[in-house]
């Protein structure tokens, strides 16, 4: 049965440059109970052909202790085209409405193993671009609950700008450092260090991806040197979101370490990671 359509109106928004903003949305009912990690999809009426509502999926940043807004990490893509959708929502101001069909998905934290005891291995997060905005709402949540597990964060972005949570993110890692409880470790990484918007950069450099895999001539990758990850299925859980190029890349690297996806579950019902492609 296919979900009613509500509304949803803009309350807030903040552009990191022309192709890039975070949107806070009040939905018409409220924000409903849901898990860090899934998506809400919006539709918004093109006034070009009224008969046709261009609908797209995105995950939510935002916890679900948070029931004031659903926040949303939205680049409009213009290559080859522009986004039909974002291309509507570029030009919908402050207090506008569209709609929605509700929120759902699978791209959710395993809390147990299927024999029912605690899953508490470290959650290798690694995000392309607005691909990191699940990964926000994990590192709220299990923030607020104190959940003992670590999350390690790796965000890889074109330019410092586009770095959206970084405020957010070493804030957390600050505040958790050390403990016993939840525990976040942020590694951010610019892949064209070059470019005069990234001029001072004096961090990481290169795709997120790329932070899992040994250079040539290396045994270890930097994740695995600077963090002392131990890379195996049996502590780490994984997942990847955003670009095609870094979920497969990152599918390759796990896989290639003993990692089962969640389509490939073993006979037990156990997997170690979760991908989720923006295409």
């Amino acid at each position: 049965m296919a979900k009613p359509i509500e509304s949803a109106r803009i309350a807030w928004r903040r552009d990191l440059n022309d192709t890039l903003a975070l949107f806070r949305f009040e939905l018409e009912h409220g924000v409903p109970d849901y898990l860090p990690g899934q998506f809400i999809t919006l539709g918004l009426t093109d006034p070009a052909n009224e008969a046709k509502i261009p609908w797209r999926a995105y995950s939510i940043a935002s916890p679900p202790s948070q029931k004031d807004y659903l926040e949303l990490y939205i680049r409009r893509p213009m290559s080859p085209v522009p986004g039909k959708f974002t291309s509507l929502l570029w030009e919908l101001p402050v207090g506008g409405t569209l709609q929605h069909r509700g929120i759902t998905g699978p791209f959710t934290i395993e809390a147990q193993h299927p024999d029912g005891s605690p899953d508490l291995r470290t959650l290798l997060c690694v995000g392309g671009g607005t691909g990191v905005a699940p990964f926000i709402a994990y590192a709220l949540e299990l923030q607020r609950q104190d959940v003992p597990r670590e999350l390690i964060l790796i965000h890889g972005a074109s330019y410092v700008h586009e770095l959206g949570y970084d405020e957010t993110l070493r804030r957390i890692e600050s505040e958790t450092r050390g403990r016993s409880g939840f525990r976040l470790r942020y590694v951010p990484t610019i892949s064209r260090p070059a470019a005069p918007e990234n001029a001072g950069w004096t961090g990481e450099i290169g795709r997120a991806e790329q932070y899992l895999v040994p250079q040539p001539g290396e045994s270890q990758s930097r994740a695995e040197r600077n963090l002392g990850l131990d890379l195996t299925p049996d502590r780490v859980f994984g997942f990847a979101c955003g670009y095609e190029g870094t979920c497969k890349a990152t599918t390759e690297v796990l896989e290639s370490r003993g990692f089962v996806t969640r389509r490939n579950r073993r006979a037990n019902g156990s997997f170690d990671f979760k991908i989720e492609s923006y295409g």
